[in-house]
């Protein structure tokens, strides 16, 4: 999943990845892992959250490459530019081409060479 952002598609997908035998990780309520609904739930989110996490942060290492909003957005995983932007937008508050604008920015004040 760190090495490659967009691939892992869910718990159980990622777990098989990794080596890991995931009894019942297709459903998280079965009888085989014995975990209520609502955890299940929760578990799922979390997994979700952290997914994303993942792929804007690879997404900020690859902007700062100098790469394109569009190219950064397929590689890790999103379906449009678009669809990552409002990711972007609504974890960082501002669109990518704003942070990479204020980072660059701050970067350039600090570098005393």
């Amino acid at each position: 999943m760190l090495a490659q952002p967009r691939h892992a598609t869910t718990p159980a997908v990622s777990a098989i990845g990794c080596g890991h035998f995931a009894p019942g990780a297709r459903l998280y309520s079965t009888p085989t892992t014995a975990m209520p609904a609502r955890a299940a739930y929760s578990r799922i989110r979390g997994f979700a959250q952290w997914r994303q996490q993942i792929r804007l942060l690879s997404a900020i290492s690859l902007l700062a490459e100098g790469r394109s909003i569009t190219s950064v957005a397929l590689d890790v995983g999103y379906e449009s530019p678009s669809a990552f932007t409002a990711t972007f937008h609504r974890a960082f508050g501002q669109p990518p081409s704003a942070y990479m604008g204020a980072l660059s920015r701050v970067v350039s004040i600090c570098d005393v060479t």
